[in-house]
């Protein structure tokens, strides 16, 4: 029996087609692979996710099952379920970055709308889109200053008190990221938020709500939430990490938003999975 086959006949068996609950008895690198193994074979082998969540149950527990997973996968250039670069066919990966957006101070004890993406409504400091607890209001802007070249810094105030948060990301400036943005779009397969301080209130940055906004420059409006907390898997128990599974179009007119906790130094680093980019498409 090849590999293609084994997996048909492990598909074939009672399983309840449902995302489903399990008894939590895979240990820590069992469940790490266990969350690969799902993707695999729900993005793959199409398989429905219920049934590619308890197959990987059942192939983790195995060890000569998952060393044939992890074989398949290698030979087929696969990495957690999603399709790199040098894959010829499927969804044609384009590129993996990393924002990461860091609260420098707490001066403000509210939580602020911190704003990414927004290509075209970055000029008019986010205004329409973004909604501000009382008293609370962004009043400066930096976009690749000096000795910042690389950053958007976001200065938010209330009454005599402000804070800042830094935006960057990993392998591009992100300045030099938002005004392609103007002439280019892209689409992302699948995100990993996850937090640097994982503390019992660092953990309170994963229940803040992450929306998506896309605003045309005629004033159409279309908001769309990002899960973070329902987002999670039985699998998935890694403390500070949320795995967002979905199909996210950016353009110049898209604006995610996050509302960042109170809390110096905490810093959130959105892995996004590029599936497509086009230039001079809006």
């Amino acid at each position: 029996m090849n590999f293609e086959d084994y997996l048909n006949d492990l598909a074939t068996r009672s399983y309840d087609d449902t995302l489903g609950n399990y008894d939590a008895t895979l240990s820590s690198d069992q469940a790490y692979d266990a969350v690969e193994v799902e993707n695999y074979i729900a993005s793959k082998h199409s398989k429905p996710r219920g049934i590619a969540r308890q197959m990987a149950d059942r192939i983790v527990r195995s060890p000569s099952a998952l060393n044939a997973v992890k074989e398949d996968m290698r030979r087929s250039g696969y990495r957690a379920g999603f399709e790199p670069s040098t894959m010829s066919a499927g969804k044609n990966l384009a590129a993996q970055f990393d924002l990461k957006i860091k609260r420098l101070t707490a001066a403000v004890t509210d939580d602020v709308p911190v704003p990414i993406f927004g290509a075209f409504d970055i000029a008019s400091k986010y205004n329409g889109v973004l909604q501000f607890p009382s008293g609370v209001s962004i009043t400066a802007i930096s976009i690749g200053a000096i000795a910042t070249e690389n950053q958007v810094r976001i200065t938010y105030t209330k009454a005599a008190s402000n804070d800042i948060v830094q935006i960057t990301i990993a392998q591009y400036p992100y300045p030099a990221f938002l005004n392609a943005l103007l002439g280019s779009r892209f689409i992302i397969s699948n995100a990993r938020y996850s937090i640097s301080d994982t503390g019992a209130t660092g953990l309170q940055q994963l229940t803040k709500p992450f929306k998506s906004v896309d605003r045309s420059m005629f004033g159409a409006l279309l908001q769309n939430d990002i899960p973070l907390s329902s987002a999670k898997t039985p699998y998935q128990n890694q403390v500070g990490i949320v795995d967002i599974n979905g199909t996210f179009n950016v353009t110049a007119q898209t604006t995610w938003v996050l509302d960042f906790q109170a809390l110096a130094n905490q810093e959130v680093t959105i892995s996004m999975f590029v599936t497509n980019s086009d230039k001079g498409v809006i």
